[in-house]
């Protein structure tokens, strides 16, 4: 026969306290069962003291008929009186009464059923004798009667026994019997009762010490096995928070040890992520200590928080001379790029962008920097912080430098002789300098047109290099938006009737804070744009639209459009729709870029709305600070 290991810890929690349930339980119904029988012993005790003290007063009342009979016949024969004759008659009666009645107690009595049945029978033996006697003293005198009662008490009836031997010798005997056995029974009470508290009061002192010895072992159970369990799970949530190695695994299927295989498999899951983020954050440690780039942290207000190994290098101080200080103490004495002093505007400007700037080497020496800002938040405060990242852009710097200087001196020495070459060509194609061939004249205009488009690029490249370098003028100053309108239309009057083409301004009282001159420039390159891919006979449109948070300067015309791939490269460098537009319709791919550094120095936006063969719509936002209000 195979043994079977049984184990607790593999039961669940509520299958255990099921079973301890069930254990009490069923404690308790046997205990109720202990005392319902204890109150039935105690009730059929009862019973039986009642039906012993009714069979001895029934045996009583027997005893005393069967004498009260025997008296009322003898009685009758001496006195010959009717009222013994009515006595004799209800003792009759009451003795048959006594012994149906005795019978059915006695029914189920085993022992004592032979001495019923032979009193019985004597009674019934008896009573016809005294029937008979009373029947033959009816008619004779006191005499004869007496004569006839002593011969027939005397009369042999059962064997060799007569009537007074019968009565006396097994009637009242066997009452009497009975009698004394109902008073024993009587007489057993109080020690029965005695037995039956006795085992009433064990019966609830074993049922007190089982319930207490069930509470000790719940209180064990809950101690020694749930409670100590639940210790070891509370000692590993600490140990995990100290980076401790966990106790041993619970044995066994219940849920605690379930809940403690979870956490095991949990706190090996955290221990491996610990591991691949300490790893990572080694990792990013070193990209953060040999990035090229200088990472700075800043609070809100620009103190330095952290550096990295490349600012120290690039800048030439210690970490510990930059932290607590502000980021002022990296920047030049002079004007940085852009146009602005404090960190706010630094902020607003880099803050996404990518700006050029001059920085302060801690030996006195510029150094010029690629700065740039991102708004990041650290740790579980949600604090935001700013990210500053430096590029050293010395050798770039020198290399823009150079191209500065080439430019300018390409733009001064190149401009001027080409100025007089197509003031030249275009005297000589007029016939001012004497009669030329037609085909002569032809080659002149090309040759014009060639050199004036080479003006215009080198004069672009001029303002691209001064906006790029961050030196484009710019003076603002209070000026009239139809004059600005005005001087636009003059600029391209002559160009739209060569094209055929009808330009329409709105009227306007409105007042601006900007650089008149640089809006012109930028109108007018949209309006020759506008001109340039209408067909002829068709109208360009300049709109004004004003609400409380922008005004909106809008460039409409009905030309070709633009596909919605070439939109989000307009305006960026050498970009044009078509790679046949520059050597047909003119232009360098720079006017856009300028319109757009021109209107971002006014703290504006420039974009374009198109849809290819339904015309182009370019539109100038400046903020409501260019608006001066009347």
């Amino acid at each position: 026969m195979k043994s079977i290991n049984f184990n607790i810890q593999s039961i669940s929690l509520a299958w255990q306290g099921t079973i301890l349930i069930a254990a009490m339980l069923a404690f308790e119904l046997l205990f109720v069962g202990v005392l319902g029988s204890l109150v039935q012993q105690a009730e059929a005790e009862a019973t039986r003291q009642m039906r012993a003290q009714d069979i001895d007063t029934k045996s009583s009342q027997l005893l005393l008929t069967i004498y009260d009979t025997g008296n009322a016949v003898g009685e009758f024969t001496r006195t010959l009186q009717f009222g013994a004759t009515k006595r004799f008659e209800s003792s009759k009666v009451e003795v048959t009464s006594l012994m149906e009645a005795l019978k059915e107690d006695l029914k189920d009595d085993e022992h004592m059923q032979p001495v019923l049945k032979r009193l019985e029978r004597n009674i019934y033996i008896c009573m016809p004798v005294m029937n008979r006697i009373k029947e033959k003293t009816a008619h004779l005198d006191r005499e004869e009667a007496a004569t006839v009662w002593r011969q027939g008490m005397t009369q042999v009836i059962s064997g060799n026994k007569t009537v007074r031997n019968l009565v006396d010798t097994e009637l009242i005997p066997d009452t009497t019997y009975l009698m004394s056995e109902s008073r024993k029974i009587e007489q057993e009470k109080p020690d029965i009762e005695r037995q039956q508290r006795d085992m009433a009061k064990t019966a609830l002192l074993v049922g007190f010490f089982i319930n207490v010895l069930f509470g000790i072992v719940v209180v064990l159970f809950f101690t020694g096995r749930i409670v100590s369990r639940l210790n070891v799970l509370v000692d590993n949530t600490d140990r995990l928070k100290k980076g401790m190695a966990l106790n041993k695994r619970l044995e066994g299927g219940d849920e605690i040890a379930q809940v403690d295989s979870v956490f095991h498999d949990t706190a090996a899951v955290l221990q491996k992520e610990e591991k691949i983020l300490k790893a990572s954050e080694a990792r990013v440690r070193a990209m953060i200590e040999h990035v090229p780039v200088g990472i700075l942290l800043l609070n809100s207000v620009g103190t330095i928080e952290f550096t990295n190994p490349t600012v120290e290098r690039t800048f030439g101080f210690e970490s510990h001379e930059l932290l607590g200080k502000s980021i002022t103490k990296l920047l030049s004495r002079e004007k940085i790029a852009g146009g602005t002093h404090l960190i706010s505007e630094l902020s607003q400007k880099a803050l996404g962008h990518i700006i050029e700037i001059q920085a302060q080497h801690r030996d006195g020496h510029q150094v010029p920097i690629d700065f740039t800002m991102a708004e990041v938040t650290l740790g579980m405060g949600g604090n935001s912080q700013i990210m500053a990242m430096t590029l050293d852009a010395t050798e770039r710097y020198e290399i823009k430098q150079l191209r500065q200087a080439f430019v300018k001196m390409v733009s001064e020495e190149l401009r001027n002789p080409l100025t007089k070459v197509s003031d030249f060509l275009r005297q000589f194609g007029s016939g001012q300098l004497g009669e030329i061939p037609e085909k002569a004249i032809d080659q002149c205009q090309k040759s014009e047109q060639n050199i004036d488009r080479l003006i215009t690029l080198l004069n672009d490249l001029f303002d691209l290099e001064k906006l790029e370098a961050g030196k484009i003028d710019v003076s603002k100053a209070p000026c009239s938006l139809q004059a600005i309108l005005d001087k636009s239309l003059n600029a391209v009057s002559m160009f739209a009737q060569k094209h055929n083409v009808t330009v329409e301004i709105p009227q306007t009282d409105l007042q601006l804070y900007v650089d008149s001159n640089r809006i012109v420039q930028v109108l007018v390159n949209l309006l020759s744009n506008a001109i340039k891919f209408s067909p002829a006979q068709s109208k360009v449109t300049i709109a004004v639209n004003q609400n409380d948070a922008q005004l909106e300067l809008l460039v409409i015309d009905k030309g070709r459009g633009i596909p919605a791939s070439h939109i989000g490269s307009m305006f960026q460098k050498f970009q044009q729709v078509e790679a046949g537009d520059a050597k047909k319709k003119g232009g360098t791919g720079l006017g856009l870029v300028i319109c757009r550094a021109i209107v971002e120095e006014h703290g504006g936006t420039i974009g374009v709305d198109s849809e290819e063969g339904k015309g182009s719509t370019f539109w100038i936002r400046l903020p409501q600070e260019a608006v001066i209000r009347s």
